[in-house]
């Protein structure tokens, strides 16, 4: 079982737990030399309506079921049952191929089903080209579809979102200690949800298209593992569904990205340019030192969205308002205050995250693992931040602490 306890207390107020129940079966079959199946099931159920076990003083409460009448969030379940399988037919030395698929029933969406298939083929000892195509169906939030399915205007069910992805790898061992690889990918069809301001709730967007490549190379001997990778995403284009345009241009119809409204051409939230390195190096028999360095390196989607919408919270600014008035019993604001505040900039610049780890092995039952999480924050807490798109914009970002983690791992024989 696994348990949530949510709590919000903003302008979006949510207070609520969860518990979830999970199970899966998978079995795998070779009836043939060439020739292999895996198959198998999964069942999950959820309870939600819970009163949280944080906060035992407020009832379970979620704003999405306010437009229901709902002062108290009801106690509700959902199940979801899933069936997979994946075919492997090795044709010859030199090729692969792959069949897969996943078929899923939640209580409010109809059959979701998501198939994939793949091609290999290794032309030496040293190359491998990998083609993959997938359909992939995920299901929306679980307190959206039930509230959609409490509106009598709306659909029992529920629509999921939808990606369609073709993907071209190449690998390639270049020597006996360095591994080499580059990928391409289109998301040619991205039928993508995201909150829609006129109904408080998330629904379908529009479809998103995007193009990325990645190469990474990884170097290894017996003691020492380094692997370091970047990868380039960029939007080409994005259809915003037409019944979203009703609240344009007085509120966003989608926050995904601002290139519908004619600013920019990239995602909001997420960076074009990312990097990431890891190490590991044995000191010696008992001694490891874990790196990770992850660098996201710019968001100019985000300074497109806040130059689109410059809007901190007060009631609808068009792009061209530079000052808003701020309601404030008190009077503590003054009569103009500035939509884009001095600093904000800062959130468009990069996020960069280092870990640091040593783990102690003195026998082998026990480990000892020591931690250190976003250290570079020591040295300048803005290197640190990580950004999210505020119900009314975008260009918001929190500086998340250094923090060291200890934890001890016994084994039994």
């Amino acid at each position: 079982m696994i348990d949530f306890d949510i709590f919000a207390d903003n302008h979006n107020r949510e207070a609520y737990r969860e518990d979830k129940y999970h199970g899966k079966a998978l079995f795998r079959w070779q009836p043939a030399e060439r020739h292999k199946l895996a198959f198998g099931a999964e069942v999950s159920h959820q309870e939600l309506g819970l009163d949280g076990l944080g906060y035992l003083d407020i009832d379970a409460y979620t704003y999405r079921f306010s437009n229901a009448g709902y002062t108290v969030m009801p106690r509700w379940s959902t199940n979801l049952y899933s069936l997979l399988g994946e075919y492997q037919w090795n044709i010859n030395d030199r090729w692969t191929t792959f069949i897969g698929a996943r078929v899923d029933d939640h209580t409010y969406t109809d059959w979701m089903f998501s198939p994939r298939a793949a091609v290999v083929y290794t032309p030496t000892n040293k190359d491998t080209l990998k083609l993959m195509w997938s359909r992939s169906l995920r299901a929306n939030f679980e307190e959206e579809m039930k509230a959609q399915a409490m509106d009598p205007n709306s659909s029992d069910t529920s629509d999921p979102e939808i990606l369609d992805s073709v993907e071209l790898r190449y690998e390639r061992q270049q020597t006996n200690n360095l591994d080499l690889a580059a990928s391409t990918f289109v998301h040619y069809n991205l039928q993508a949800i995201s909150w829609d301001e006129s109904t408080y709730q998330s629904s379908l967007a529009g479809t998103q298209r995007e193009y990325g490549i990645e190469v990474e190379a990884s170097y290894h001997t017996d003691k020492t593992r380094l692997t370091i990778s970047h990868g380039y995403t960029k939007l080409y284009d994005f259809d915003m569904e037409p019944d979203r345009m009703t609240t344009f241009p007085t509120e966003p119809a989608t926050y995904i990205t601002a290139e519908p409204y004619g600013y920019g051409d990239d995602l909001t939230n997420w960076s074009n340019h990312i990097t990431k390195l890891t190490a590991q190096h044995e000191l010696s028999d008992e001694l490891t030192l874990d790196a990770m360095l992850r660098i996201y390196w710019g968001f100019p989607g985000m300074k497109d969205f806040d130059e689109y919408y410059p809007y901190t919270g007060s009631g609808a600014a068009q792009s061209t308002d530079l000052y808003y008035t701020p309601w404030d019993p008190s009077g503590d604001y003054p009569a103009q205050h500035p939509v884009i505040e001095d600093g904000w900039e800062r959130a468009y610049r990069a996020n960069i995250y280092l870990n640091l780890g040593l783990q102690y092995k003195p026998s082998d039952n026990l480990i000892i693992c020591v931690t250190g999480y976003n250290l570079l924050g020591i040295f300048d807490k803005d290197l640190n931040k990580r950004n999210y798109i505020e119900t009314k914009g975008a260009g918001d970002f929190r500086s998340h602490a250094p923090a060291v983690g200890v934890w001890l791992i016994y084994k039994t024989r």
